[in-house]
């Protein structure tokens, strides 16, 4: 889903004349990612790890060429534009190599699961909702912060703002809502 946002937020500012884009080269990808959505919605098709990186990696040269091809846009606001996803992982690497765990082996201490589980404790949602209320609050958090950073892609000092805020507003809430799983399984632990 933040990549659709990416490519939708990069596609108005071309239509609006602020940056220069391959529309036609990129259009056949966001249709292909509003299928793999639609799938993934119905439970019908998961991308797993693989489908993932190769989306990222076309994702990744694709704002790379657009930075080098903008000469005005600040290389900040292509960081902005991916800070949620690669904060992610290299939050969960640096928290893996912290406490010896192999950063291959998947765990459940991702702050999109630890707002699951809280909401799965605190709320009394379906379980399936609370997954969609989950994804729902990151990417509407990600909608706000992007659309602002697009706003000023030219100003860097901004676009550096943005990130240390963001980064501080997810170390904010990870610990929070660690801080809740950890107290709450303390609890029934007994």
């Amino acid at each position: 889903m933040v990549i659709i946002l990416i490519f939708f937020i990069i596609m108005y500012l071309n239509y609006n004349n602020s940056i220069f884009f391959e529309i036609e080269k990129n259009l056949f990808f966001l249709i292909l990612l509003f299928i793999l959505l639609i799938f993934n919605l119905l439970n019908q098709l998961y991308l797993g790890d693989s489908g993932i990186y190769l989306i990222s990696i076309y994702s990744g040269v694709t704002l790379i060429n657009i930075f080098k091809s903008n000469f005005y846009v600040s290389p900040y606001f292509i960081a902005v534009l991916l800070w949620y996803p690669a904060f992610e992982i290299l939050f969960s690497l640096i928290r893996k190599f912290k406490n010896k765990f192999s950063p291959m082996e998947p765990d459940t201490m991702h702050l999109h699961q630890l707002i699951f589980f809280y909401l799965n404790k605190t709320k009394n949602f379906k379980k399936n909702w609370n997954n969609s209320i989950t994804g729902l609050i990151i990417n509407f958090y990600n909608v706000v912060i992007l659309l602002f950073a697009s706003i000023y892609y030219y100003y860097t000092k901004l676009q550096i703002a943005i990130l240390l805020i963001n980064v501080a507003i997810y170390m904010i809430a990870y610990f929070y809502f660690l801080t809740f799983k950890r107290s709450f399984e303390k609890k029934f632990d007994h």
